[in-house]
């Protein structure tokens, strides 16, 4: 595969952009990703330690409550002397300020309950406490709001308390059973969370500190005190804190792994088993989305039982298992919880997705076990979980980076396009040069059948011509190169063009084999109907007539033989011919006729015959003598023959012909020929000492005749009756390389600068190689419609 140098050097300056984009970013990336993780990270563990010390804070807080009451309940007796007030003014104030709850009930269900809140219908009043007095357990209670402080004044001054119809035994929920156990020893102890039912249709999750008390030191009489705390109470703590907007705070329980408060929409219990069994919440059944796809998400992990093998399990496992405190990252796009906050497959991903950084820590306070004479096990343990969501915190940072990066990409992406096109306007000057030189290569190794097939369309720029001349002239190379090549292609293409002996393909070889020749009396129009200059090549016709007047002109010594008398191009003239004053020179040859029914006086007026001679004569003349070096040197009544560049400079001889041919065809009337050669020709002042003629020796005069005789029988040139020799058409496009500007002369046609050319008949010449058949060629001209229409 071949590309060219402008595409190659495109390619090039985009590939190595790109790499410097992608080396400059590699970086910022690597930044961006460790920034974000950190800034996250802080985030997270900042909120987890904040609420870590809130919660720890209350836990103790209540345990030394519980402390306290324990001590103080031990007497009087509260319950047998129905004196709640002695418990009010130990806790009311504390369970005010705190939202704590105070249960004191014994073996037969009978006690107090004491909270900030209506345990039937949960309404709270502020600055009262709700007081419950178990006084007819599993069949009715009796409730009131009072002031935690004495003298205790009732927030229902006409009705203080009221009774209401419930089937709560204490001594039958999970706190009491637990609480109530035989072997517990006297002492305070955290129960661990349990779920509580305080109505047929209201449960609540309670973490409970307590332990039994022998009222009096009478084993007998045996009660016992709880201080808890509602779920709903730690919430309302956990949204109290500040957070990112959309994190989460969740506390869950490890022992019964179920969830206990949080910053979410869920609750800490529920009833099942058609309301008769209070539950808690289990931790895989949270539905916030905020933690569901957390604990739900695909973890990969190694376990040291299975030799440090991957295992993939749930995030419910991670959150459960890790050792705290622990941290993860969690990738909403592929729902997977990975291990620690720097653990990424791609430090991209942080810039095209959103991550979660998830921090586990342990809110445990004292002692979390139960202690007895026979068993020690663990009965509740505390794990708070802080969720920050990556586009809370570092949304802004990211998105500036993914804006740096692309507007980065963009104007590079934009420069490499500028120089790309500026590229291919800078080296377009190779392309043409190349092409020069292709052609150049193939001087001596052509078709003129398929090299001057094809003419110059309107609006096409040639490529032959001093093309992107200001792009040559601002790089000194270019134009090095240029002038090198002008040279070059000036000497080649005149050595083609005026040389005798061409290299041909083998093609033009074999088409020689079966050309049509002059010689034999036939020609064979290869062209098609050239009507106003334009070809179509649809149309084709032959023509057959006789030839042979030309013939009779192609020699010197008037003899019939394929004589060769062209002198070759030589840079070495002989002194022979230097002393004699002869010189070589390319000359082209106009050979005009005039058809024979112009001239008849049978049919036409003398007058007119006389006025038509005269208007003929007088245009050549005209139009010669515009042309420096050009002359009319022979006139015989119907027709003459013109010489350019023999006896004087003719600036581009054949451009020159061209025109005069086409401006004297536009003013003279019908059947006027014109035939034109070029070649190396001899030209000198010859004849004896006394009376030197100057001469011209070729075989343009043959050839030229032998164009201008056939013109009148291509009935297809139409009005532009106009036949030139391949070597003609040869010299005419090399002339056609300069542009306007540097032509030098008024006096070439437009049409001439601009036309094509296009082989029309296939003929042989005197003085040619057998072994390449020449071509007569007939111009197509190329002009803008302004001019056209002035043809």
């Amino acid at each position: 595969m071949r590309i060219s140098i402008k595409t190659f050097v495109a390619l090039l300056l985009v590939v190595v952009s790109l790499i410097a984009l992608v080396l400059s970013s590699v970086p910022t990336i690597d930044q961006v990703h460790d920034n974000a993780m950190n800034f996250v990270l802080q985030a997270a563990e900042g909120s987890a330690d904040q609420a870590q010390y809130v919660l720890a804070a209350q836990l103790l807080k209540l345990r030394k409550f519980g402390d306290v009451l324990y001590k103080a309940a031990h007497s009087p007796d509260i319950i047998n002397g129905l004196l709640p007030w002695h418990l009010v003014s130990w806790a009311g104030a504390t369970v005010s300020a705190n939202d704590f709850g105070v249960t004191l009930f014994r073996q037969d269900d009978r006690g107090f309950v004491l909270t900030t809140y209506n345990t039937i219908y949960g309404i709270r009043r502020p600055g009262y406490i709700f007081l419950t007095n178990l006084s007819n357990p599993g069949v009715s209670i009796t409730t009131g709001f009072f002031s935690p402080n004495s003298p205790f004044r009732p927030g229902n001054l006409t009705s203080p308390w009221t009774v209401s119809n419930s089937s709560v035994r204490f001594s039958i929920q999970p706190v009491g059973l637990a609480v109530a156990q035989p072997n517990r020893s006297l002492s305070m102890q955290w129960v661990g969370l349990t779920a509580l039912q305080t109505t047929p249709t209201t449960v609540l999750s309670l973490l409970t500190y307590g332990g039994p008390i022998h009222v009096d030191g009478n084993a007998s009489n045996r009660q016992y005190l709880l201080t808890s705390m509602r779920g709903t109470a730690l919430s309302n703590y956990l949204k109290a804190m500040p957070i990112s907007q959309s994190g989460s705070l969740v506390l869950f329980d490890l022992v019964t792994r179920s969830f206990v408060a949080g910053s979410i929409s869920d609750i800490g219990a529920s009833i099942v088993n058609n309301g008769t069994t209070p539950r808690l919440t289990p931790l895989s059944s949270v539905r916030d989305p905020r933690v569901a796809s957390i604990v739900h998400a695909s973890y990969a992990a190694t376990d040291a039982q299975w030799g440090n093998t991957p295992l993939t399990s749930t995030g419910l496992y991670a959150l459960v298992t890790c050792v705290t405190p622990c941290t993860f990252v969690y990738w909403p796009h592929d729902n997977t919880l990975r291990q620690g906050p720097f653990w990424s497959r791609f430090n991209l991903d942080v810039l095209v997705h959103s991550f979660i950084v998830v921090r586990v820590v342990d809110v445990n306070n004292g002692a979390v076990h139960s202690s007895s004479s026979t068993t020690s096990a663990m009965v509740m343990n505390l794990r708070l979980m802080v969720t920050v969501p990556s586009d809370d915190i570092v949304r802004e940072y990211i998105n500036g980076v993914q804006d740096g990066l692309l507007i980065s990409f963009v104007v590079i992406c934009g420069l490499c396009i500028l120089t790309t096109i500026v590229a291919h306007f800078v080296f377009a000057a190779l392309s043409y040069m190349e092409q020069d030189i292709l052609g150049l290569a193939w001087v001596f190794l052509f078709s003129p059948m398929e090299t001057h097939v094809r003419p110059h369309l309107e609006g096409e720029t040639q490529q032959n011509g001093d093309v992107n001349l200001a792009m040559i002239s601002v790089f000194k190379e270019y134009s090095r190169i240029w002038s090198a090549l002008k040279a070059l292609s000036r000497a080649l293409y005149t050595l083609r063009a005026f040389s005798p002996a061409v290299v041909t393909t083998p093609a033009v070889s074999r088409q020689s084999a079966t050309a049509t020749t002059v010689s034999k009396k036939e020609v064979t129009t290869i062209g098609a109907s050239v009507s106003r200059g334009v070809v179509s090549p649809s149309e084709s016709s032959s023509l057959r007539g006789s030839i042979s007047s030309p013939l009779a002109i192609a020699t010197i010594d008037g003899s019939q033989s394929q004589k060769i008398i062209e002198v070759p191009y030589s840079l070495n003239l002989s002194a022979n011919i230097e002393s004699s004053g002869l010189w070589h020179v390319p000359v082209t040859s106009m050979f005009v006729v005039m058809d024979p029914f112009m001239f008849d006086p049978q049919t036409e007026d003398p007058m007119a015959i006389h006025t038509n001679h005269r208007v003929i004569l007088e245009a050549f003349q005209k139009f010669v003598g515009q042309v420096p070096g050009a002359s009319i040197d022979q006139f015989y009544g119907n027709r003459m023959l013109i010489h350019l560049n023999a006896s004087g400079r003719t600036h581009k001889h054949v451009l020159s012909a061209l025109s005069i041919a086409l401006k004297a065809l536009r003013v003279v009337p019908q059947g006027v020929s014109v035939g034109v050669s070029s070649s190396v020709s001899l030209c000198g002042y010859m004849g004896p000492a006394a009376c030197k003629v100057f001469t011209v020796v070729s075989t343009n005069v043959p050839h030229a005749a032998v164009m201008a005789r056939l013109v009148p029988q291509l009935k297809t040139l139409g009005d532009f009756r106009v036949l030139l020799t391949w070597r003609a058409v040869e010299a005419a496009q090399q002339e056609q390389r300069t542009p306007w500007r540097k032509l030098g002369s008024a006096a070439i046609d437009p049409v001439a600068l601009n036309c094509g050319f296009r082989p029309i008949v296939k003929v042989e010449l005197p003085g040619e190689q057998p072994a390449l058949p020449p071509y007569a060629f007939t111009f197509v001209p190329a002009l803008p419609k302004n001019l056209r229409d002035n043809i």
